[in-house]
């Protein structure tokens, strides 16, 4: 249990098996598939098999989706490769204030929602024509930045990145259930490319930190 929150995952419905313990995770919605490839590269887990199970020492977790939204599974996770041993903490710190640079007021308004030992969470708001360009289109992010615990030689950070967008003409942004347009449906494009300059952007500014 402990493990899945490093991740800032909350296990739910514990229950005994034949080996062990079973809690079911949910994670957003279409990002199963990606957890499950990043929970690979923790070496503490056994194995996590196609039907999204994840299989540890004496215990299984269920990557369950949590439908809030219609539409697509979302883009691919970014991944950012770096050299070398990091400190884990210090990388969580470098990552916040890269972000909270990129995304300052008025431009933008960049929120952490959670904080684990694995994973940061953000919620990033108040901007027009970010990553669809439109100036009557207001834009919401939802940004993961996950660092599996058990790192390695090269360590890596996964981006997982959800976008929403309202349209308005308004100097404020509309309240959060405007929000209705998925980005990963209408602009897969778009926020592929962005999340991947993201990583890009991120990895070049985390090499310059002492």
């Amino acid at each position: 249990m402990s493990l899945l929150n490093e991740y800032g995952l909350e296990p739910k419905d514990p229950r005994s098996t034949e080996d062990g313990f079973a809690f079911g995770v949910t994670v957003p919605e279409g990002h199963t598939a990606h957890w499950a490839q990043i929970l690979r590269q923790d070496s503490r887990i056994n194995s996590v098999t196609i039907t999204a199970m994840v299989a540890m020492a004496n215990s299984m977790i269920e990557l369950d989706q949590q439908y809030t939204r219609s539409g697509p599974s979302p883009v691919p996770p970014s991944g950012v490769t770096l050299s070398g041993q990091v400190n884990t903490q210090q990388l969580q710190e470098n990552i916040q204030k890269f972000l909270s640079q990129k995304y300052r007021p008025p431009k933008a308004r960049l929120i952490r929602e959670k904080k684990a030992h694995a994973a940061l969470r953000f919620t990033i708001d108040k901007m027009r024509g970010e990553v669809v360009p439109n100036p009557s289109r207001w834009e919401r992010l939802e940004l993961w930045a996950i660092i599996p615990a058990s790192m390695g030689s090269e360590p890596a950070i996964h981006l997982l990145l959800d976008g929403y967008i309202a349209s308005g003409n308004s100097m404020e942004p509309p309240p959060y259930d405007r929000y209705t347009t998925n980005m990963n449906r209408n602009h897969a494009t778009e926020i592929q490319q962005y999340v991947d300059a993201l990583g890009s952007d991120l990895k070049n500014f985390l090499e310059s930190q002492p």
